[in-house]
């Protein structure tokens, strides 16, 4: 019905009318939806300012609880790692959002979520692993191996398996045979 622009449009119009409405400006899941919606339209530096937004608004309550933010938040900066062209700050922004992610992965109110989050690592591979040094390549290798253990650990104890956490096992496990484990870039599998 929509082009992607126009249609990015309308949702930051519906959100920039209903800011005067109910104080909702001073409430935390306002900008949260806002981050969530500016990283799915790929406008990161609005998403960034929601973001930053939802933490202030959250940890000004008496009883903050940064979770659900720190979920979304962890994809955007997983979103911004593969837009930066600076190497080393791509690999310091992925850092960052793995070790929100891991923190969470666990967490029972999160269930499969964060496991959304884990499916960026190819997408960062692809764009930043080659110009990474050894020590960069070994660690992005641990982590990648690691997501895929939690997620199989947290698929196994599950009555049923979510769609997200069978994806990211297979979307790891194939980025991890391309990636090698000894050091060096396999050719990619067509």
């Amino acid at each position: 019905m929509f082009s992607d622009k126009k249609k990015a449009s309308n949702i930051f119009k519906y959100f920039d009318d209903i800011r005067v409405y109910g104080d909702t400006r001073n409430n935390s899941d306002y900008w949260l939806q806002v981050g969530i919606a500016a990283t799915v339209h790929d406008d990161l530096d609005m998403a960034d300012k929601a973001f930053k937004n939802a933490y202030s608004r959250e940890k000004s309550k008496r009883k903050p609880n940064l979770k659900k933010i720190d979920n979304y938040f962890s994809r955007f900066e997983m979103r911004k790692a593969i837009e930066q062209d600076d190497a080393g700050e791509a690999f310091a922004t992925f850092i960052r959002a793995n070790e929100r992610l891991k923190k969470q992965i666990f967490l029972e109110e999160n269930r499969h979520y964060p496991f959304k989050t884990g499916r960026y690592y190819t997408d960062i591979a692809a764009k930043h692993f080659r110009s990474w040094n050894e020590r960069q390549k070994a660690q992005f290798r641990r982590e990648a191996t690691e997501i895929r253990e939690r997620a199989r650990d947290w698929n196994g104890g599950q009555p049923e398996s979510r769609v997200d956490v069978e994806l990211l096992i297979r979307e790891t496990t194939r980025l991890l045979a391309r990636i090698g484990s000894e050091g060096q870039t396999k050719p990619a599998a067509d």
